[in-house]
């Protein structure tokens, strides 16, 4: 849609086409506001989002684990734990109320988070898709994310 790799033409790292697809985005969620859960779209619309020097961006995170929990009331969250590409803290992503998710990992390792987008889903359900190095995909679709990162006493 905005600024996941298949978004590009194919070997363009030009970066006044990747500057305009990340304005785009940012209009995107603005115009959005409203549709967006207040957790999600705070973490969507952060102002680190995209900073490759802020320690609470995605970029280069590892992925540690992934949680898939299905309560007695037939609800699923999802919670993913990163180290950051710092590795001076964790980042975890919980998903709450999902609606659906697809997994995809064809080799040992995910390698290294690339991309990620968050935008809404045709009903209104957030939908965060994470690309990793290893043509790994995640798309989860939900009802809100939480984010947070913790810092690791070293």
């Amino acid at each position: 849609m905005f600024v996941l790799l298949r978004d590009y033409a194919q070997g363009t790292l030009d970066f006044n086409i990747i500057k305009k697809a990340n304005e785009s985005y940012r209009e995107y969620l603005i115009k959005n506001r409203e549709k967006f859960p207040e957790n999600a779209y705070s973490f969507a619309a952060a102002s680190w989002r995209g900073d490759y020097n802020d320690p609470r961006e995605l970029h280069d995170s590892w992925l540690e684990s992934i949680n898939i929990i299905e309560s007695q009331d037939k609800t699923t969250s999802i919670i993913i734990k990163l180290l950051n590409s710092y590795h001076d803290r964790y980042i975890l992503i919980e998903y709450l109320d999902v609606k659906k998710y697809f997994l995809t990992n064809d080799h040992v390792s995910h390698g290294d988070l690339l991309r990620n987008e968050i935008r809404l889903s045709e009903n209104n359900n957030v939908i965060h898709e994470i690309e990793w190095g290893m043509d790994s995909r995640y798309v989860i679709e939900c009802g809100d994310i939480l984010y947070k990162n913790i810092m690791i006493n070293c």
